[in-house]
């Protein structure tokens, strides 16, 4: 379990049992969070059917990933506390990781529908189609620190709309 315990002002301050790679992150303020039970808040973010990811500093490095997230690519072991980059090196090239580095500085969100990635080795086809959002993270003095990634594969309903085109074109 993660051991919690109220601020004075009722924030919790979460720490991760066990030490992180990260330890100035081990005993985060969330403020924007409202709950009164941070380890249930936690387990439901972990079994989230959209993937959940969490990045820290310039090299964006993994400090969270859920159960979605991971199933994705293929559940690669200790991915948290390494750069992104090292942990997933196939999808250099595909764009992602400049959104990263734009994210972070500048501030501002990006989203995307129905983008093509290829994940090696991914059970259903390497190409694959996700929706995601990359939103900047600030930490507890205010000052952006990281990125958080929410994202749904959405490969089936492209396939589908895909088959149903090139179905509705043979009529013609």
């Amino acid at each position: 379990p993660v051991p919690h315990s109220p601020d004075a002002d009722g924030r919790h301050r979460l720490a991760e049992a066990g030490g992180t790679a990260a330890p100035e992150l081990a005993s985060e303020t969330i403020p924007d969070v409202t709950t009164t039970d941070p380890v249930a808040f936690a387990r439901a973010v972990a079994e989230l059917p959209a993937g959940v990811f969490v990045f820290h500093g310039d090299e964006h490095v993994v400090i969270g990933a859920n159960r979605a997230a991971r199933a994705f690519f293929g559940d690669r072991p200790r991915i948290v506390g390494r750069p992104i980059r090292e942990v997933y090196p196939e999808i250099t090239g595909q764009q992602l990781y400049p959104l990263l580095d734009r994210v972070l500085p500048t501030g501002e969100p990006f989203t995307a529908h129905e983008w093509r990635i290829i994940v090696e080795g991914h059970p259903d086809g390497d190409e694959r189609f996700v929706s995601f959002w990359l939103v900047p993270l600030s930490g507890p003095d205010g000052r952006r620190c990281g990125v958080g990634c929410q994202f749904v594969d959405v490969t089936d309903q492209v396939r589908r709309r895909r088959s149903a085109e090139n179905d509705a074109a043979a009529l013609r």
